[in-house]
């Protein structure tokens, strides 16, 4: 007879691109106790750019090893193309096969890119998968990371605001700041999107859940928390900056009731670890 423990081990297929969310999603896993498969695109050749995984790969992993969850992370714009023969759309096909074939839980969980025409067919890929989970009787669903910033990311995989004003204001050189589709941001820190998607995984939820920061933010006010931290002005050099309101807020009641989920590291908490980094970086 089986622990506790034993019971509420997960064995989880990750399906990822390499990038930063992917790291820090496996080490949690992995330090909460769970098995973590790890299969990106780049351990069968390099396809990395692609998002292409070999014939058989994904399949013969599973079938190898065993799973009851299966995870597939998407971030890079390079990944996210929803077109009907892309790679990563066929990879999703076969994913959702694997869960279906081995009774597994799946998540999909997906960051907007910053291209206007990759957000677009990003959101019409989450509405497809979705659909493919309820076609084929799975039990999961999808879960979108608004915002996502922290950690200890490459500079081209942070948030595409927050990251250039940290490194920036370190660096006491002008920003650069063009404000994205929206001026109005609900930034995520990193440790409280894995947390989202570990709470997926584990429990059953919505079938589709967005996970966001707790307090709506302005381009404006996310430079002063950066001055506030940094103690010093910030020289900016601005490009469309704008003060349009979102039309569109992320609903995160559904993470919060159903999953028991909700954002733990503050904006300024978050900025001030991220800084801290930056700072270290560039000393060394």
């Amino acid at each position: 007879m089986p622990n506790a423990k034993q019971r509420l081990t997960m064995k989880v297929l990750l399906i990822s691109d390499g990038t930063f969310l992917a790291r820090h999603s496996a080490r949690r896993l992995v330090d909460l106790g769970h098995i973590v498969l790890d299969v990106r695109p780049e351990d069968f050749g390099g396809l990395g750019s692609t998002g292409a995984v070999p014939d058989g790969a994904l399949e013969e992993r599973a079938e190898s090893y065993g799973c009851d969850r299966v995870l597939c992370l998407l971030g890079r714009s390079t990944l996210t193309a929803a077109a009907p023969s892309s790679p990563m759309t066929t990879l999703i096909a076969r994913a959702t096969s694997v869960a279906q074939a081995h009774q597994a839980r799946f998540v999909l969980a997906s960051a907007l890119p910053r291209a206007a025409s990759g957000r677009l067919a990003m959101l019409a890929f989450e509405q497809e998968v979705a659909r493919a989970v309820r076609r084929h009787g799975l039990d999961g669903g999808v879960c979108r990371l608004e915002g996502l910033y922290g950690g200890h990311a490459e500079a081209a995989e942070r948030h595409a605001l927050l990251g250039p004003l940290v490194s920036a204001g370190v660096a006491a050189s002008p920003a650069q700041i063009a404000a994205p589709w929206d001026a109005l941001h609900w930034p995520l820190h990193v440790r409280d999107a894995v947390d989202g998607i570990v709470a997926m995984l584990d429990r059953g939820g919505p079938d589709r859940v967005r996970f966001a920061g707790a307090t709506p933010y302005r381009t404006r006010d996310l430079v002063a928390t950066v001055e506030a931290i940094l103690g010093a002005p910030m020289a900016l050099t601005s490009d469309s900056l704008d003060e349009r309101r979102s039309t569109h807020p992320p609903h995160i009641a559904d993470a919060r009731r159903l999953l028991r989920w909700r954002p733990r590291v503050g904006l300024f908490a978050g900025i001030e670890e991220q800084a801290f980094a930056e700072a270290t970086h560039t000393e060394g």
